[in-house]
């Protein structure tokens, strides 16, 4: 799944008046968190959109103390549409849509 923080959200004004949790497993344990619909989505590279997603869902953290420190991007909108390769030893990260990645042998 893909994560916004809670600030984020309430900026974005799409947090609902009566939130329904969902108990997700995260990395740090469980938590609650209540689904969104974001109309649109803008990946951005050099200042231009490199990618739009349209009417994605994603999940905002139900407590604001448990407030996330940043956008998490998950497999289920942005990992199935781009091979992403992490090169850690040079901290970045390279992003090919899948009609457009090249070969690999």
């Amino acid at each position: 799944m893909s994560f916004i923080p809670h600030e984020i959200a309430d900026i974005l004004e799409v947090i609902p008046q009566q939130p329904k949790p969902e108990p997700v497993e995260t990395a740090g344990g469980k938590a609650s968190f209540f689904p969104v619909r974001l109309r649109r989505l803008s990946l951005i590279r050099g200042g231009s959109i490199f990618h739009d997603f349209n009417d994605l869902r994603v999940l905002v953290p139900v407590q604001k103390e448990k407030d996330l420190p940043y956008v998490i991007l998950g497999r289920d909108s942005i990992f199935k549409r781009f091979h992403v390769t992490f090169q850690e030893n040079l901290k970045r990260y390279i992003m090919e849509h899948h009609k457009w990645a090249r070969r690999r042998a």
